[in-house]
């Protein structure tokens, strides 16, 4: 029997932003990823959550129409077993507890996300 993919939904307003997410977790190698959903905000993000049964959402705390501290209060409200990485192009200093509060498990700059891959295995991949 086939083990589960793990499942994964991308929340940020800016779509190139989560079509490279997409790329990013596409070219992993060592874990069985699937990228289910990606949406542009916090309210899809409640919305198709519930539908898709992620188990980790990957979310911008900088939204647009709610930010993703209060997207992931409401997402863990639903469900508490959903692990949630937030991640921002601003780390602000009252960020980390914020997300303490929020139940976000871990926040990650946008400039350094990419670098939990290794470029010659995540390059090689989009090359192919």
């Amino acid at each position: 029997m086939k083990n589960r993919k793990f499942r994964v939904v991308i929340v940020d307003n800016n779509l190139e932003w989560r079509k490279t997410l997409s790329l990013f977790f596409a070219a992993l190698t060592d874990v069985d990823v699937e990228v289910v959903g990606m949406v542009p905000n916090g309210r899809y993000a409640l919305a198709f959550c519930q539908q898709a049964r992620p188990d980790l959402v990957v979310l911008n705390i900088n939204l647009s129409d709610m930010d993703g501290v209060q997207t992931a209060q409401e997402l863990i409200e639903w469900d508490p077993t959903l692990w949630i990485i937030g991640v921002t192009s601003d780390v602000k200093p009252a960020s980390p507890q914020l997300v303490k509060e929020s139940g976000i498990k871990a926040i990650i700059p946008k400039d350094m996300l990419l670098d939990y891959v290794p470029f010659k295995r995540f390059h090689r991949n989009m090359s192919a």
